[in-house]
């Protein structure tokens, strides 16, 4: 069974994708698709990146500088051949 902090935190998506589609319904303002696809992938991609440095620290990967680490971690042909 997974621990709490193992599951994907659905709130951070909530917060920053489905909150201000709501408010954007109540407006009637305008929604565009491609707007909120960017926004759940960047909500999706910082979850992802703060779990996989903390994964790092977990097993002594030292982890110098966060946004060369997550480069890293992108530009690793084996996750590349998942996407």
């Amino acid at each position: 069974m997974l621990q709490k902090d193992q599951l994907f935190p659905w709130r951070t998506v909530e917060k920053n994708l489905f909150l201000p589609l709501e408010i954007k319904k109540m407006k009637n303002e305008e929604i565009i698709v491609e707007d909120v696809c960017a926004s759940f992938q960047e909500a999706v991609v910082e979850v992802l990146s703060q779990k996989a440095i903390k994964a790092a620290k977990e097993k002594g990967i030292k982890v110098y500088s966060e946004d060369t680490f997550i480069k890293e971690v992108v530009e690793n042909d084996s996750i590349k051949e998942l996407m």
